[in-house]
């Protein structure tokens, strides 16, 4: 019979038992102990990320949140290009409830900006915060790409 335990992974080779309250985990992982065969089970759990997608002035607007990485980013890849076949050119990203972003996720925006620039399309970014807002200062997005504080301001600008 196998016992499940759920650990975090908080650094460079450092995880810890989830026991202790921490509102942005980098990553989970279940481990699996069978103790007939002794054998240990080591797997990264998927966190979830939501996406909640409405029409609004001609433009997409498309709220995400959780965690934008290498799991979660063809998700938002497949379901963004899926919408972006219609008649809409622009597409709004509301990233205020996203916690986390990774190198694959800033690479599935670039794929979704090339996509719609072919199309004579936009994409705009609104709602950044804490470490989305640093990573999009790093990665030169802010001089790249229109960036608002508030899905609102973006759609009154429009």
């Amino acid at each position: 019979m196998a016992n499940l335990c759920v650990w975090k992974k908080t650094g460079p080779g450092k995880v810890e038992k989830d026991g202790r309250a921490d509102k942005r985990p980098l990553l989970f992982y279940a481990l699996w102990f069978n103790y007939e065969k002794k054998i240990c089970y080591f797997q990264k759990i998927r966190v979830p990320m939501e996406i909640q997608k409405r029409k609004e002035k001609n433009t997409i607007v498309a709220a995400v949140k959780g965690r934008l990485d290498a799991l979660t980013a063809p998700d938002l890849e497949k379901e963004l290009l899926e919408t972006l076949t219609g008649e809409e050119k622009r597409l709004l990203m509301d990233l205020s409830g996203l916690q986390y972003i990774s190198s694959a996720g800033l690479r599935t925006l670039l794929v979704l900006a090339k996509k719609l620039k072919a199309q004579q399309g936009e994409i705009l970014f609104a709602g950044l915060k804490g470490p989305v807002d640093d990573v999009f200062k790093i990665s030169g997005f802010y001089s790249i790409f229109k960036i608002f504080d508030s899905p609102e301001a973006a759609l009154s600008q429009i």
